[in-house]
């Protein structure tokens, strides 16, 4: 029984795994939108752990035990002008448990941290159509709209912290020989939980190339990495191969996101997956 009740208790701190650091298939770029121009896009994942840490070391669950979470995340882009974007993220997230032995199992569903972050555009070099070097200014904010009672009366399975974030970063793209590159990389400024301790700052990078493959096709590679050193350290690093597809103002996208290396820690990011496959939808309003 012990060996159930452990995993169960490391998934107190489930919602704690950085709501904002799992950005999307190309979801960093220093693009902007054109002044007046709207667009929405819609990007999920689904999850399903397979380990918790414990000991200094990676656990496995127990094979009659899941733990799964699905979160579909949509966002509203508007373009102020055309080196300034305004984007809002309105997340749904469901989380489930389902632990032998455990008697809080159960599931939550809801809305999450909704997620304020502006864009803007510092650099740009395109001349004649011709996409050359771009800088972006990175910058965020997450307010605490999720549920923090989750399922019982240790917040198991809640949707959110009850912790503020804000984040700052910055993101280079340009061509790189017949592929787009972008580079980004931040910090998010967390502050005390509803449990009354300080939400550990994490540190993002990420790391995307992108290449035609056919008419309206193109291959994508994602390297993702979050981590933080506030008490005890914690990393996690994803590749996320995918492909997609581009239309006159749709484009539709999937990938799968790898775990690479990880280290976990005794109160925060306890738990990992091996492979989570996710999507991305967008459609742009001229």
């Amino acid at each position: 029984m012990k060996r159930m009740v452990v995993p169960a208790a490391a998934l107190l701190l489930l919602c704690l795994a950085v709501v904002s650091s799992a950005a999307p298939i190309v979801g960093i770029t220093a693009n902007t939108l054109q002044k007046g121009t709207f667009m929405m896009d819609t990007w999920g994942v689904w999850k399903s752990y397979d380990r918790y840490w414990q000991d200094n070391q990676w656990k496995e669950f127990p094979e009659a035990g899941s733990v799964t979470t699905l979160s579909i995340v949509p966002r509203v882009y508007y373009g102020v002008n055309d080196w300034f974007t305004l984007r809002a993220w309105l997340p749904f997230h469901f989380r489930d448990k389902s632990l032998p032995g455990d008697s809080s199992n159960g599931s939550n569903s809801g809305l999450g941290d909704i997620v304020i972050d502006p864009k803007i555009q510092l650099y740009n070099g395109t001349t004649n159509n011709t996409n050359t070097i771009r800088v972006a200014l990175l910058t965020g904010v997450r307010l605490p709209t999720g549920d923090t009672d989750g399922i019982d009366a240790n917040r198991s399975m809640a949707l959110s912290d009850g912790s503020y974030g804000f984040f700052l970063g910055g993101v280079v793209s340009g061509e790189i020989g017949v592929m787009e590159g972008h580079l980004a990389g931040g910090y998010w400024l967390n502050t005390e939980t509803v449990r009354g301790y300080n939400a550990k700052d994490t540190y993002l990078a990420c790391v995307t190339l992108e290449g035609e493959i056919g008419e309206g096709f193109s291959a994508l590679w994602e390297f993702q990495w979050v981590g933080g050193e506030e008490g005890t350290d914690f990393y996690r690093s994803y590749a996320c191969p995918g492909l997609c597809w581009t239309g006159e103002q749709w484009v539709v996208g999937g990938c799968a996101k790898i775990s690479m290396w990880s280290h976990g820690s005794d109160n925060i990011s306890t738990v990992d997956f091996y492979v989570a496959p996710y999507f991305r939808i967008y459609y742009r309003f001229f």
